[in-house]
């Protein structure tokens, strides 16, 4: 929601949609302007406070509910991470041995230093990943690796993630549309290298 300055601020699986192919955001509820803190839907110019499911809370959102302080200003990077977590759990969904699916039951406190641990650690992070991920999935393994990055190493913020990771989900598509057929390797590669030397490490 970008292109029109408006952060969800709600982003979690019941809230995604998909209809004729495009993928749809509903509940607005929560919804705000990119540069205020207020919600499109408080009265009296207050700004409503943070309720949703805190499984898909950014690590900033999670640390502004246990430290007790002002609340947090929304960002698109907060939707970008929130949406990450709703693909990361969907991948892993159906491993069993993975603490990444008791995240629905984890209070907030648990959950911000689980996330701050997954963060903080990407070889971790890939390695659990790798092991974690439902066969179904196998092919946007380096999307989410990609992504994953783009937060927490690169650490993208407001334009520059939201290119970045465009451009990751349109790679990841390209070579889901090929699947089955003749794969166009060298555009897939001319993509990917034209997004890293756009996002350098």
């Amino acid at each position: 929601m970008d292109h029109i300055q408006i952060n969800h601020c709600d982003i979690a699986p019941n809230n995604l949609l998909e209809a004729n192919g495009q993928a749809l955001l509903i509940d607005l509820d929560l919804a705000k302007e990119s540069s205020t803190k207020e919600s499109l839907s408080s009265k009296n110019n207050k700004p409503s406070p943070r309720t949703g499911h805190k499984a898909y809370m950014s690590i900033q959102e999670l640390l502004a509910i246990t430290s007790g302080g002002p609340q947090h200003q929304h960002s698109i990077r907060d939707d970008i991470e929130s949406l990450f977590y709703c693909l990361l759990l969907e991948m892993t969904k159906e491993a069993p041995h993975d603490s990444l699916q008791k995240w629905s039951i984890r209070d907030a406190f648990s959950l911000l230093g689980i996330k701050e641990e997954l963060a903080e650690n990407a070889i971790k992070f890939s390695a659990r990943f790798e092991v974690s991920t439902r066969e179904f999935y196998k092919e946007l393994k380096p999307a989410v690796i990609a992504w994953y990055e783009a937060l927490f190493v690169d650490n993208l913020e407001g334009s520059s993630l939201v290119k970045c990771v465009r451009s990751i989900l349109s790679e990841a598509k390209d070579e889901l549309d090929d699947n089955g057929g003749t794969k166009n390797d060298s555009a897939t590669e001319n993509k990917r290298l034209k997004r890293q030397a756009t996002h350098p490490r």
